[in-house]
């Protein structure tokens, strides 16, 4: 079935001073928007302000950003990790924004290896950092300490990214194998693991919906999968041809999953919107250059999505009205 005319979901752009946008994500209250390009620098935008340009900028790693993520619950604090081999923490209450000029970090801890993925457990005091060398570090934030290392290199694969559920009973974790590796989220341990045969090809991304009832995969079989959580069974699964599935959002009230797809064959790229409940593809959006994140706001549904623009980095919110 052929979408509604996408013609009238008009995104509004932002063309920005940086390299391409890689990753983006709101804070939980849904006032400020994180992202960061290749430049190493990451960025933070105040959502009630017009003006992109203005903001916070979160400056500190010396080589390529990892990833980004909000603590649970707090809109003010935000992780990254780098290849520069560092996890921060950022505060956008820091007293070194008062007068103006670039955030510094409040905590900045050295890693042994290179960091590609994170992300925090929704008590807010433990967080999870993946490496280059297919290592999971548990650390108690409290204390600084790892509290656990999960070891995958006898997997012969490369973690994607890491999420636990809302409740922090199940951890998740993707790979290049086309599995995605299920453990206890209190207590993860290998020996214990499950492995969802999710994908023929690469799970680039996961995604847990709001309600905590639906998980959606994405990968470079060209397939979004939304599984049930509880039975770890494939409900219903979308076929986008001939593209990869970068990344997955839940809008806030769980009807649609908006999806980031490169199309290696018409060399372009897509934005999809499609209902949960019967995989219908409700909006699709083409450009010629490349876009590589998604991230609907927690609180409306308005989605944000960004990569290349012609020159830029390039960040688009599209207001989504299901009645258009």
């Amino acid at each position: 079935m052929e979408p509604r005319d996408s013609s009238k979901h008009k995104p509004i752009d932002f063309n920005l001073r940086t390299k391409k946008i890689i990753s983006l994500e709101w804070n939980a209250g849904g006032n400020h928007l994180a992202f960061y390009s290749t430049d190493n620098d990451i960025k933070v935008w105040n959502y009630e302000d017009i003006d992109i340009s203005r903001g916070y900028d979160l400056k500190g790693h010396s080589k390529r950003v990892g990833q980004i993520s909000w603590k649970p619950e707090d809109d003010n604090i935000l992780a990254s990790v780098g290849h520069d081999c560092t996890l921060k923490l950022w505060d956008l209450r820091s007293d070194s924004v008062k007068g103006g000029g670039a955030l510094k970090s409040i905590h900045n801890e050295k890693t042994k290896n290179p960091n590609y993925v994170l992300n925090w457990n929704p008590s807010g005091e433990i967080i999870a950092v993946g490496n280059d060398k297919e290592q999971v570090d548990i650390y108690d934030l409290r204390t600084w300490k790892i509290i656990q290392n999960l070891d995958f290199q006898e997997k012969k694969c490369e973690l994607n990214q890491i999420e636990w559920d809302r409740t922090g009973n199940m951890l998740f974790i993707p790979n290049t194998t086309g599995t995605v590796y299920v453990l206890d989220g209190k207590n993860p341990e290998l020996d214990a693991m499950e492995e969802i045969n999710a994908h023929f090809g690469t799970v680039f991304c996961i995604r847990i919906s709001h309600n905590n009832e639906l998980l959606a995969t994405g990968s470079a079989d060209s397939h979004l999968c939304v599984w049930d959580i509880d039975e770890l069974a494939c409900l219903r699964s979308v076929t986008k041809k001939d593209s990869i599935i970068d990344q997955v959002s839940f809008s806030q009230d769980d009807k649609y999953i908006a999806a980031s797809c490169r199309d290696e064959v018409r060399k372009e790229s897509n934005i999809d919107i499609y209902n949960t409940n019967t995989g219908e593809r409700e909006c699709c959006l083409a450009f010629a250059a490349k876009k590589f994140t998604v991230a609907w706001h927690p609180k409306v549904n308005v989605l944000a999505f960004g990569g290349e623009g012609e020159k830029e980095g390039c960040i688009s919110l599209l207001p989504f009205n299901e009645k258009v």
